[in-house]
């Protein structure tokens, strides 16, 4: 047995691969994200707009009737309309987007382009604010006119 090598068990030996730890970072860190708007101004635009929405619909929706209820919180605001379902609108902070869940049309994302200062559908580049109205309007059978005000 002198001189003789024993190659390790099975147990003894590492039979995990290498893993690499890669360190992931909150993109609203990062100075642009992955739509190119800069931290600062997507934050500030989502806020204003999520803000802008919230008072339009408090003066628009809730009148309608007594059971439809507008909330803004943390970046999410929830319009509840009764049996007719529920709009989340989100920032999403990492991708510099705002998500758009409708009852009537299903989820969609928004970028905000700076050159217009508008929030463009990531698909077909619908403007958010024309979108609700008529998503609204269509779901509500009546007229809801939604327009960005003090936002730029």
């Amino acid at each position: 047995l002198v001189g003789r090598r024993i190659s390790p068990s099975v147990h003894q030996r590492n039979v995990f691969p290498q893993r690499t730890i890669r360190r992931y970072s909150d993109a609203s860190d990062e100075s642009e994200g992955k739509s190119g708007v800069d931290s600062k101004i997507y934050h500030q635009h989502a806020e204003d707009t999520l803000e802008d929405l919230s008072s339009q619909f408090e003066s628009l929706i809730e009148p309608l009737s007594p059971n439809y209820d507008i909330q803004y919180s943390d970046g999410i605001l929830a319009v509840r309309l009764s049996s007719h379902g529920t709009y989340i609108l989100n920032k999403q902070a990492p991708n510099r987007q705002l998500w758009l869940s409708s009852p009537r049309s299903g989820p969609k994302r928004y970028n905000f382009d700076a050159e217009t200062f508008d929030w463009k559908n990531s698909v077909d580049a619908h403007e958010l604010y024309e979108f609700l109205s008529k998503d609204m309007s269509t779901l509500l059978n009546t007229n809801i006119t939604l327009e960005p005000r003090n936002i730029h």
